[in-house]
C-alpha cells in the first residue's frame, strides 16, 4: 500500500509523507500538500485503483487532474507507464509534484501542468494525443454553476468528461469522489460506469468509454 503519514521534521511537517507501492520506484518517498485544498488519497482506495489497472499500465499514456502530490502519475510511472501529464492549480501542490518528479529524475516521462483543469481539458484536445488512462480527484466540497444549476466539481468534470475526445477509445476514467455525494451517469453518451467502490468516506468510480463514442 502507498503509507501516508505526516512528518515530524519542522521543514516539511506541512506535508505528508507518501510512499510508492510497488515497481521500479518501489517505497520512494514522495511529498503531499497538506490543506483544506488538498488531501492525500486513501490507502486502501489507491491500492484497489492499481489493482484494478495493473494490466493496463504498461506503456500507457496517463492524465492525472487535481494531481495534489503527483502520487497516482508517478506510481504509474513506477510501474511501466509510458508517460504522464499532472495538472493542478494549488501552488503547494505544483511545489510537491514538481519536487517529487525532480526526487524520481523522471521529468522526461512526467509533465506538470499549472493551470485550471477544465481549461487544461480542452487545451490538451486541441494539442495532446488522448490518454489511456485518466485519475481525477476533485475536490469533495467545491461547487459549481453550470447553466444557473449548482453541481459539484465532480459531476461537472464527468460531464465535461464525456463530451471530450481527451480518453482513448476503450480507455479508463478513475473518479474519486466522497461517498455521500451524488452523481448522475444517466445522461452520459460515451463514458459507461464500470464499477462503484466505497473505501471509508469516499468513493471510487470506474468509466470507460464506449466502443461508438469514438467512431
Amino acid at each position: 500500500m502507498l503509507l501516508c503519514h505526516m512528518q515530524n521534521n519542522p521543514q516539511t511537517r506541512n506535508y505528508y509523507i507518501m510512499r510508492i507501492i510497488a515497481g521500479a520506484f518501489r517505497n520512494r518517498r514522495l511529498q503531499a500538500p497538506k490543506g483544506l485544498s488538498t488531501r492525500p488519497t486513501p490507502e486502501a482506495l489507491r491500492e484497489a485503483l492499481f489493482n484494478i489497472c495493473q494490466h493496463r499500465i504498461e506503456g500507457a499514456r496517463i492524465l492525472d487532474l487535481f494531481s495534489g502530490s503527483g502520487a497516482l502519475a508517478l506510481e504509474a510511472i513506477s510501474r511501466g507507464a509510458a508517460s504522464a501529464v499532472c495538472v493542478d492549480r494549488d501552488r503547494n501542490a505544483q511545489r510537491c509534484i514538481q519536487e517529487n518528479i525532480s526526487a524520481m529524475d523522471v521529468a522526461d516521462q512526467v509533465r506538470l501542468i499549472r493551470r485550471e483543469v477544465f481549461a487544461t481539458i480542452s487545451q490538451l484536445e486541441r494539442n495532446a494525443p488522448p490518454f489511456d488512462i485518466i485519475f481525477a480527484d476533485p475536490p469533495y466540497a467545491d461547487m459549481v454553476t453550470v447553466d444557473d444549476h449548482e453541481v459539484s466539481v465532480a459531476q461537472h468534470l464527468l460531464n465535461t468528461l464525456d463530451i471530450s475526445t481527451i480518453l482513448a477509445a476503450h480507455g479508463w476514467l478513475f473518479l474519486e469522489r466522497a461517498h455521500d455525494q451524488s452523481i448522475d451517469t444517466t445522461e452520459l453518451k460515451q463514458l459507461q460506469l464500470v464499477s462503484s467502490r466505497r473505501f471509508g468516506s469516499s468513493a471510487l468510480e470506474q468509466f470507460t468509454t464506449t466502443t461508438a463514442s469514438k467512431q
